[in-house]
């Protein structure tokens, strides 16, 4: 457990992950640098987390609070069964899975302005899958791959996610050998004007784009108070390239 009234600077675990109880700070934390990852930890810091960087590993069961989220790249791993916070912007967020068959996973990210942009990729399995974003302002954009089942067609690149924000922008799912967005939700945050009627100038989500071996865009429900760019549903063994959804 490290506790500090100011700020805490670089974290290094050169061997093994770190798994923490809690590590707070009244300032600044980070940035972090774990080579297997981390565990079960809780991070709470009063202002910024500069970041976090794993080289191999996952970051599974922890809860991350802090003013600004600084990006996070995993190299070899994934996120799983983790809460991320920011009363502002969450950074940019990457991780390829291998062994756990996801990159991302039971993962809820909320922020008060910006979330973004998020790649999640794996080898056989789901890209993304479970994620709920959450962001008062927008979130940039968020693109998951999955590169299959192996020998098999299965899976999907972005599977039972819901996306909120006041504009949404491009979101890509791209799967060799299963769907490219299935059973996902992406809706814009309902804004108001002062007469209480909804406020038109915001609402925007920018492209929806479902690429799979089986169907592109499958039972995908996709809502917007102004415009909707592009919605691209391609399947080229089976399936359809848009089936069911609204």
């Amino acid at each position: 457990m490290m506790i500090a009234g100011g700020d805490i600077g670089s974290i290094p675990s050169v061997v093994g992950n770190i798994e923490s109880r809690s590590i707070q700070a009244g300032g600044d934390i980070g940035p972090i640098w774990s080579y297997m990852g981390m565990l079960g930890t809780s991070i709470v810091a009063g202002s910024d987390l500069a970041g976090i960087t794993i080289p191999v590993g996952d970051i599974e069961l922890c809860a991350i609070r802090a003013r600004d989220i600084g990006p996070i790249e995993i190299t070899d791993g994934s996120i799983q069964k983790s809460s991320l916070v920011a009363t502002r912007d969450i950074g940019a967020v990457s991780a390829f899975g291998s062994e756990a068959g996801f990159g991302i996973e039971d993962v809820s990210m909320v922020a008060g302005r910006d979330i973004g942009p998020i790649v999640a990729q794996t080898h056989a399995g789901f890209g993304i899958r479970l994620l709920k974003l959450d962001a008062g302002r927008r979130i940039t954009s968020v693109t998951g791959v999955s590169y299959g089942q192996l020998g098999s067609l299965d899976n999907a690149a972005i599977f039972e996610s819901s996306f909120l924000a006041s504009t949404i922008g491009a979101i890509i799912g791209k799967s060799s050998g299963g769907r490219g967005i299935e059973l996902s939700k992406f809706i814009p945050r309902t804004a108001y004007d002062g007469q209480g009627g909804i406020d038109r100038s915001s609402g925007r989500i920018d492209s929806i784009t479902g690429d799979g071996w089986l169907d592109g865009l499958f039972e995908v429900t996709v809502v917007a108070h102004t415009d909707i760019g592009a919605i691209t549903g391609t399947a080229y063994f089976e399936g359809s390239g848009i089936s069911g959804g609204s």
